[in-house]
């Protein structure tokens, strides 16, 4: 679970091991990336997607 400040309390979120994510994945949030040097947190109005060279492509406020 994670605290959602914007939504007043906690909230259960997926998580995601970045090896894991293919190119052509898109994930509405909320949810959280994990990888060996950084871990990145997509937000519950965020939209996730990689790209075809596998970046992680965050658009905010963009899920519903």
């Amino acid at each position: 679970s994670v605290y959602l400040n914007e939504e007043g309390g906690w909230r259960s979120c997926a998580v995601y091991a970045r090896e894991s994510l293919w190119p052509g994945v898109t994930l509405p949030g909320p949810l959280i990336v994990e990888e060996m040097s950084s871990t990145s947190f997509i937000g519950a109005t965020d939209m996730l997607c990689v790209d075809g060279f596998g970046n992680l492509d965050i658009t905010l406020g963009e899920s519903v």
